[in-house]
């Protein structure tokens, strides 16, 4: 992958829009990136990071909300455009991130393109534009994840150190993006989760069988000579003699169940043989006592003969009065039907005497509306006449009507005349003091563009005059962390050269108490020793010599740093002093001038926002004054048209008028007026209702009441013939009752209502006779019967054998129960053995699979004597891999004396090992950590570490691609001659066609590289880039 062009819209400190088109380089592969600390540099290496990933190139630098330039316009989008080939093909790569604009709710404006170009034309990457697939695509094409782009491609300011310093679990994160180690991170993880899961179930049957073994106490009686509860008492056993005791359990219930049975069936058998014995004892003197029983109750049957007798005479009455009931009836009826007729009689009478009144009455009222016939058709003249009038009298009342309603009209016509030259008069002006108003307002704004301008000139000095006070204050701290490095390094070293001397003095003194005169000595030879090394005063240790030396490397290796970061940091102040000039700063009292700057922005600020308030009243004004020129331009049109309908209405209504009065002088005066006219008609006509009616009402009348007195005479008539038929009939039912009672040997009528009784009273009479009679003969035959069968027999002493029956059943039960419970022992007994002999073996089953998987488990997650994983056994063979093409680089750049070499080392605590580094210096013979390198060291060491890393992945990857490289910073670090060999190792880099780009604010760097990109702040604050080709 190579970038061709690269386009930046509202992308950090890109305010617009920039253009970075590497061709521009012409044909050069290998160029700087330079420009002042802020200004830009490694934004354009996340801009190339966006476009391919979505994301910035460093991990501190992966919020998107922080890409969007702080200079941008509103209306402007944040985007990044790539264009790049692969493989000898183009493509174009756009991502826009949305926002939300000033007055919106929502992000708006989000937008991803991928296209492949060919022969000019745009052919879709993706099916869909949308973040995943692109994602996928790019991936897919390029061969490499994000994590390894930013490892191989894109090394990021201070992130490519990491694999070479971090802790083994940093490396192990790293090598696990870079090499997708993960899976066998994830197998571990689920080979835990199967361990845990088979530990709890084989805990679980263990409870389980646990549970069973000790049910057996809920479960069995405990007897003395169990061996069963001999064991379990005992409490140490296994279960294969759990087991064994039971089934001799079982077998001791089988046998016990045989015995409980024999003699439960013997008692049963003598339990019967009594109980058949008691109940027929039982039944017999029943049978007596029933015979007495049925001896009384004929006793008592016998002395109740002659109350029957009684009620069979009284019953038989009651029959014959019965039959006289149908007859007596008969008379009742025919008596009230004569009742009724004599009332139907008398009303007949009194309705003869009022309708002859009523007669009288119509008659009178009849001759007197007939006299009054002359006043009825003078009425009726009267009314035809009125009538004549009125729909002309309507017709000019509505005229009279339409008259006023146009002289209403023109009147609020005239007055809506008025009103509208008020209101003109009011907008005219309105419209003139609005236009003052917008007139001194325009006037105080033409200073506001000025006061931006002070504004944000005065907020860029600001932040760089803070940054350069912060490296101020960084500088004395530097200054003082130099110092206080520098006396604990000569403490370090003083105290390191005693301790190496007091052990050399040690070493001579051991070395002399071996000599003796003749001895050849093994440093001189001499075979005389008058001066011999005495013993130094303390024992010095090797231990306490390497030690003290390594405390003198630590020192010196922090007091060596401080010194890089102070001079880091005081090229920077220097180029930052410049800046400084340029704003006229005053140096020596930095803070207060600060302070004066943020007190005047705050000043100009407040200003803006009165300006942006003004701006506001401004656009109001603009729109009331617009407002009030429409409704002036809408008054006049409205005024024209109203004079005009006012003229048109004041015509009309002159005509209108002359119309009515000549029409009215036919009209008589009296009824003119429609509503006096409608009103005098209505009074006549209701006048002339009123007689016709009370004379058609006095005609009605005296017919109806001749009608009426026809009827009333024929009804007394039919009344009186009525009246003689239904006593005629009384007579001869009245007869036949009496008749009846003769028949029925009823002396007197009273015998007769005495006899009689209800129907239910004597259907309950008969049926107590006959049950008497039942009665009677049930019992004589039950008495002869039971004397006849007890005839030679005597009662039975029930007690005493009901006592034995009570005493046979109890000894039954009891045995009943003691066999029930031998059997229920038996088959509980029988299914806790099943139970525990299926609990045994899901024990065993999962006893071996968690052995099993926690023996797996313990491989996989390095429980070994070497403290690796099988994920780390993988990553060590790529680390090494990554070494070895390290180190073919490193010894050119330390000229021989340092290698990589990967540490077996224990780390503390029992914590996994396999992936620290050691360096081997050639110098000294010995290996040590990494992190006891100079920082120039580590650098060259990084960036060794960074090319092979980059080597190992596209071998790894296979069949991609990667003809570019950017490094973040570094350089600064390095003395002279590393610097050469670092920059040469780059050279033979871009040699093999690789672009590769620098950030450095090293000065040799732009000097020796044929091509430098520029990146320059402006004084609003913003960026611009422009390549340099020498």
């Amino acid at each position: 992958m190579k970038p061709l062009k690269l386009t930046m819209h509202a992308f950090g400190p890109y305010r617009d829009t920039e253009v970075i088109d590497f061709n521009d380089l012409k044909g050069q592969q290998l160029f700087a990136i330079s420009g002042n600390t802020g200004a830009g540099k490694t934004t354009i290496f996340d801009g190339i990071s966006f476009a391919l990933y979505g994301n910035a190139s460093g991990e501190d630098r992966e919020n998107q909300a922080m890409l969007r330039s702080q200079f941008a316009d509103d209306s402007v989008h944040t985007a990044v455009e790539l264009l790049f080939s692969l493989k000898g093909r183009t493509y174009r790569i756009l991502r826009q991130l949305g926002h939300v604009k000033k007055g919106n709710k929502t992000k708006t404006g989000e937008r991803y393109e991928f296209y492949e170009i060919i022969d000019g034309d745009e052919i879709p990457c993706v099916d869909r534009q949308i973040v995943s697939e692109i994602n996928a695509k790019v991936e897919s094409l390029l061969g490499l994840t994000q994590d390894q782009f930013k490892q191989i491609v894109m090394l990021p300011q201070g992130e490519f150190r990491k694999l070479l310093t971090s802790e083994t679990e940093n490396k192990e994160a790293i090598l696990r993006r870079l090499f997708k180690t993960e899976p066998y991170k994830q197998i571990g993880e689920k080979l835990r989760i199967r361990k845990k899961t088979a530990e709890e179930n084989f805990q679980r049957q263990k409870d389980t069988l646990n549970h069973y073994i000790q049910h057996v106490y809920a479960t069995l009686p405990e007897r003395e000579e169990s061996m069963l509860f001999q064991l379990l008492n005992e409490g140490n056993y296994n279960t294969n003699q759990v087991l064994i005791s039971l089934e001799k359990e079982i077998s001791f219930y089988e046998k016990q169940m045989v015995e409980d049975a024999t003699i439960y069936k013997q008692l049963e058998i003598q339990h019967k043989q009594a109980s058949e014995k008691f109940y027929a004892a039982k039944a017999l003197n029943e049978r007596f006592e029933e015979l007495a029983e049925k001896e009384t109750k004929w006793e008592q049957l016998q002395a109740q003969e002659e109350v029957f007798q009684a009620k069979e005479k009284e019953l038989r009455l009651s029959e014959h009065a019965t039959q006289i009931k149908p007859y007596e009836q008969q008379m009742i009826n025919q008596k009230q039907e004569v009742q009724v007729k004599l009332r139907l009689l008398e009303k007949a009478k009194q309705e003869m005497q009022q309708g002859k009144a009523f007669l009288e009455q119509a008659e009178k009222a009849y001759k007197e509306q007939e006299s009054k016939q002359v006043e009825r058709e003078n009425i009726t003249r009267k009314v035809n006449s009125l009538e004549e009038f009125l729909p002309t009298v309507k017709e000019l009342d509505q005229i009279k009507r339409n008259i006023q309603s146009l002289k209403e009209r023109a009147l609020q016509t005239e007055k809506q005349v008025n009103q509208g030259k008020e209101v003109m008069t009011k907008n005219e002006k309105n419209i003139q003091e609005l236009r003052e108003k917008i007139k001194q307002m325009d006037e105080k704004l033409s200073s506001w563009p000025e006061k931006e301008k002070q504004r944000n000139e005065l907020r860029v000095q600001v932040k760089l005059m803070q940054k350069y006070k912060e490296n101020l204050d960084k500088q004395t701290t530097l200054e003082q962390q130099g110092k206080t490095t520098k006396q604990a390094y000569l403490k370090a070293k003083e105290t390191y050269e005693q301790i190496e001397n007091a052990f050399i003095l040690n070493q001579a003194s051991v070395l002399a108490s071996q000599l003796h005169d003749g001895d050849a000595c093994p440093v001189c030879g001499s075979t005389h020793h008058p001066q011999k090394a005495s013993h130094a005063e303390a024992e010095i240790s090797k231990e306490q010599v390497e030690t003290s030396k390594q405390e003198l490397e630590r020192k010196e290796n922090a007091y060596r740093n401080v010194v890089a970061d102070w001079k880091s940091n005081h090229k920077i102040l220097e180029e930052q002093k410049q800046e400084m000039v340029e704003f006229d700063v005053n140096i020596a009292d930095i803070s207060n001038d600060i302070q004066l700057r943020i007190d005047e922005g705050i000043k100009l600020t407040n200003e803006l926002k009165q300006f942006e308030a003004i701006s506001k009243q401004v656009k109001q004004l603009k729109v009331a004054e617009e407002k009030e020129s429409n409704l002036m331009k809408e008054a006049e049109e409205k005024q024209e048209k109203l004079k005009k309908t006012y003229q048109e209405e004041q015509m009309n209504y002159s005509n209108a008028l002359a119309t009515y009065k000549e029409r009215i002088r036919v009209i008589p005066e009296d009824v003119r007026i429609l509503e006096a006219l409608e009103k005098q008609i209505a009074e006549v006509q209701n006048k002339k209702l009123t007689l016709e009616k009370a004379w058609e009402e006095a005609q009605r009348e005296l017919q109806t009441r001749k009608e009426n007195m026809t009827k009333i005479s024929a009804n007394l008539n039919h009344a009186n013939k009525q009246v003689e038929e239904v006593k005629e009939k009384f007579d001869q039912a009245e007869t036949a009752f009496h008749a009846a009672l003769t028949k029925g040997d009823f002396l007197t009528e009273d015998a007769y209502h005495k006899a009689k009784r209800a129907e239910e009273e004597q259907l309950q009479l008969k049926q107590a006779i006959e049950q008497y009679k039942e009665q009677v003969i049930t019992v004589s035959k039950r008495v002869e019967e039971l004397k006849r069968d007890l005839q030679g027999k005597e009662r039975k002493d029930l007690p005493a054998l009901e006592g034995l029956v009570n005493e046979l059943k109890e000894n039954y039960e009891k045995a009943f129960k003691i066999w029930n419970d031998s059997k229920a022992y038996y088959q509980d007994a029988k299914k806790l053995l099943e139970n525990i002999q299926a609990s045994q073996k899901q024990v065993e089953k999962q006893e071996k699979e968690y052995s099993i998987v926690s023996d797996l488990h313990d491989l996989i997650r390095g429980q070994n004597d070497h403290k690796i994983s099988f994920e780390r056994f993988l990553q060590i063979e790529y680390l090494e891999q990554i070494i070895d093409a390290a180190n073919e680089r490193l010894r050119h750049l330390s000229n021989g004396q340092f290698m990589l070499m990967r540490s077996d080392r224990q780390e503390s605590h029992g914590r996994q090992s396999g992936l620290a580094l050691d360096v081997y210096d050639a110098y000294t013979g010995q290996n040590r950590d990494v992190k006891t390198l100079s920082g120039g060291e580590k650098f060259n060491a990084s960036l060794c570490l960074a090319l092979g890393m980059s080597d190992v992945i596209q071998s790894f990857q296979g069949n991609i691609s990667i003809n570019t490289m950017f490094i973040d910073e570094g350089f600064g670090s390095l003395d002279e001659e590393s610097l050469h060999k670092a920059i040469d190792t780059l050279v033979e880099l871009q040699e093999s066609g690789r672009m590769i780009g620098v950030i450095s604010h090293v000065k040799e760097l732009k000097t020796i590289f044929p091509a430098v990109l520029e990146v320059k702040k402006t004084k609003e604050g913003y960026s611009k880039t422009k390549f340099v080709v020498k």
